[in-house]
Formats: structure tokens, C-alpha cells, sequence
């Protein structure tokens, strides 16, 4: 599974079409194990181009802080999952939760996946 977390450096961006760089997560499910990681300069923002770029980029889920409502169904339309409304800055945890089936959402609620 390929996990996209917009950031600004090493921290997870508050919002996505502002992140200057995506840091992408392989991940096996299997072992719930991180792979590999690799950072990737943000493309220019437009509504349509962030979706299809991150489609392209093989994300299966980003994980975010913010997101507005068109990019959300922008990646729903493109098979991306999106878990957005994440109060951690650390990129790797917020991906290790995931995988682990601890991460929540604002509203204290599991994250289902």
C-alpha cells in the first residue's frame, strides 16, 4: 500500500493544496511495516491536477490534516483514499498508526481500513 502525506519539511502540512512536498510511504500490509519512503516536490496546484498527479504517483491514501471537499472527491473519483482531519505533524507515525489501526480521526473514532 502507498501512503502520499503532504508536508512542509518534516512535519505533515495543515493543508494539502499548500504542502510544497508529498513524503510517500510504501507499506506491507501484511507485516504493518513501513518499506520505503520518498519525498517528491508538490506539483503546481490547480483543482484537477493534485488528484490525477497523486493517481499517477500510485497512492493508494493520503493521510492529511486538511482538504478541501472538491480534492477529496477529486481523489475518491480516482480510487485515493483520503483520511484527513489528523491532529500529528509526524508524517511516519501518523502512516504507523494507520497501518497499527490506532490512527483517529478529529472525532475520536477509529480510522476504518
Amino acid at each position: 500500500m502507498r501512503f502520499a502525506v503532504p508536508c512542509e519539511g518534516n512535519r505533515i502540512a495543515e493543508q494539502i493544496g499548500h504542502a510544497p512536498q508529498f513524503i510517500f510511504f510504501d507499506a506491507n500490509l501484511g507485516t504493518g511495516t513501513i518499506e520505503s519512503e520518498e519525498v517528491i516536490a508538490a506539483p503546481p496546484v490547480q483543482p484537477a491536477l493534485l488528484p490525477r498527479w497523486l493517481a499517477t504517483q500510485r497512492a493508494d491514501v493520503v493521510l492529511a490534516m486538511g482538504i478541501a471537499t472538491g480534492m477529496r472527491g477529486g481523489c475518491a473519483q480516482l480510487g485515493v483514499d483520503v483520511v484527513a482531519g489528523l491532529v500529528m505533524r509526524d508524517p511516519r507515525k501518523a502512516v504507523e498508526e494507520f497501518l497499527g489501526g490506532m490512527l483517529k480521526n478529529p472525532g475520536g473514532a477509529a480510522v476504518v481500513h
